[in-house]
């Protein structure tokens, strides 16, 4: 499922849309097909505006539907654009046994367009 809608920052008019999913946390299959959905979809959205993908994704970032979102959808990981990152040691997969979040990044910030 995803969810999505159109928005306007009143400060500077500027448009944008945000897309929300939470994938399928048993099957990979699933989830790579969630992944092309989510590709197909953007590109219905209006090219000169932004859009902000954020979810559970349920998987690390060295995966299939991973790169799917970002060479498909033409997604950029927000982690990556970020000067500082703050907290980077945790993970955000504790399996409900880990203080520091795990070892995997499963919640992802995804961005397609000019942001700053």
């Amino acid at each position: 499922m995803v969810t999505w809608a159109k928005f306007l920052d009143k400060t500077n008019g500027q448009m944008f849309y945000h897309m929300n999913t939470h994938l399928d946390y048993l099957c990979e299959e699933e989830r790579i097909r969630e992944a092309e959905l989510i590709a197909e979809k953007v590109k219905e959205l209006q090219l000169d505006f932004p859009v902000f993908l954020t979810g559970d994704f349920n998987l690390d970032v060295q995966t299939k539907p991973f790169d799917i979102l970002t060479k498909k959808g033409s997604f950029i990981d927000t982690w990556d654009l970020v000067a500082n990152l703050i907290n980077k040691n945790y993970g955000k997969m504790n399996d409900f046994k880990y203080v520091n979040g795990g070892d995997r990044r499963i919640d992802w910030i995804l961005v397609r367009g000019s942001i700053k």
